[in-house]
């Protein structure tokens, strides 16, 4: 099939090539998710996506794609929706991968599937002043999903006496009034 094929290819071109930066192999992994995307729920595919955001060495700009595809396309019918769902939050909690894939996973999280520390990532990421930006972002977001809404609104209370949190007035508010 026209997947297997593109799969196939892939998996022939070097693994763990992040260090390779922009080369043409590179970019040909790029297209390659970019053209299984509709796909993501068949189990090969899946696989790939797997294996690809599971790979800290790999190419980032790759990861970051097989995060956006998880995030938009994959859906419960998914075989292995839940291993991608739990990977896309390992990236996000994991503070020694790569920056730019996690502000990526921050962005893709899903209430449910980070774990029995969930809240705990969350807050710990949420109030860490040498934490990327966009990633404490993506924990705000949470707090916007979360069905835990009294967790919401006690971190809501210390997100207002926290020194770089306090200026966002507004989406505090908003969270509160879910």
């Amino acid at each position: 099939s026209y997947q297997n094929a593109l799969i196939s290819e892939y998996r022939l071109l070097p693994w763990e090539s992040d260090a390779l930066g922009d080369c043409p192999e590179n970019d040909r992994k790029v297209d390659i998710l970019v053209a299984l995307d509709e796909f993501a729920n068949e189990s090969p595919v899946a696989q790939l996506l797997l294996d690809v955001l599971s790979a800290p060495a790999e190419y980032d700009l790759a990861r970051i794609e097989a995060a956006k595809i998880i995030g938009i396309y994959v859906h419960e019918q998914c075989p292995l929706c839940q291993p991608l769902r739990q990977q896309v939050w390992h990236v996000f909690a994991n503070g020694d991968d790569d920056t730019l894939v996690r502000q990526h996973a921050s962005q893709r999280i899903e209430v449910g599937f980070g774990g029995d520390d969930e809240q705990q990532i969350v807050e710990r990421i949420l109030f860490d002043d040498a934490e990327d930006e966009s990633v404490r972002h993506g924990a705000f977001n949470y707090l916007k999903t979360t069905p835990d809404r009294d967790f919401a609104k006690r971190l809501c209370q210390r997100l207002r006496n926290d020194s770089y949190w306090r200026r966002f007035e507004n989406a505090i508010s908003d969270i509160e009034n879910i």
